[in-house]
């Protein structure tokens, strides 16, 4: 596929209807970055304000009402969800439960760790992976791609050095 030019996007999309996508985009950036932060700190109020220490039941707790949430929306024409397919469910099954695992992993951690910490060792993470998926697999992702990892990566130490409590 060709590069888009500057009137267009990637989906090809020109003028107008490349803009509004744009817009769409970085609005769903910003909101998916602000309910990420604010989670972080809500879950952190639930463990050390509320002394709750069971990170597990809580992930489960979040999990179904997301799943919850995704239904009623669906139901009310909010949203439009695929209807459920077997063969789609067994291939992807694993991956989501190993994703709820590390779910309850980062939880585990945030009762452990304060969210400055915390900050640090989640965007730690994507370099750590990308090391081993080229010591496994030798693969290696795109300039792109790698530089947004290590600017999140710098971004979260930076923000992380900030502050020591909380």
């Amino acid at each position: 596929m060709p590069l888009p030019t500057h009137h267009q996007d990637l989906h090809g999309n020109k003028g107008a209807a490349a803009r509004k996508m744009r817009v769409a985009g970085i609005s769903a950036a910003l909101f998916y970055g602000s309910m990420s932060v604010a989670s972080v700190f809500l879950n952190k109020a639930i463990f050390q304000v509320w002394r709750y220490r069971y990170p597990a039941s809580l992930v489960t707790g979040q999990t179904v009402f997301t799943v919850l949430a995704i239904f009623l929306l669906s139901n009310l024409g909010v949203i439009k969800i695929a209807k459920f397919n077997k063969t789609h469910f067994k291939r992807v099954f694993l991956v989501s439960a190993v994703f709820q695992l590390k779910l309850v992993l980062d939880m585990s951690a945030l009762v452990l760790v304060n969210i400055p910490m915390y900050g640090i060792l989640k965007s730690a993470t994507t370099p750590f992976v990308m090391l081993l998926d080229y010591l496994l697999r030798q693969r290696v992702p795109s300039a792109r791609i790698q530089g947004a990892v290590w600017l999140t990566t710098c971004g979260g130490v930076v923000a992380g050095g900030g502050g020591p409590f909380f």
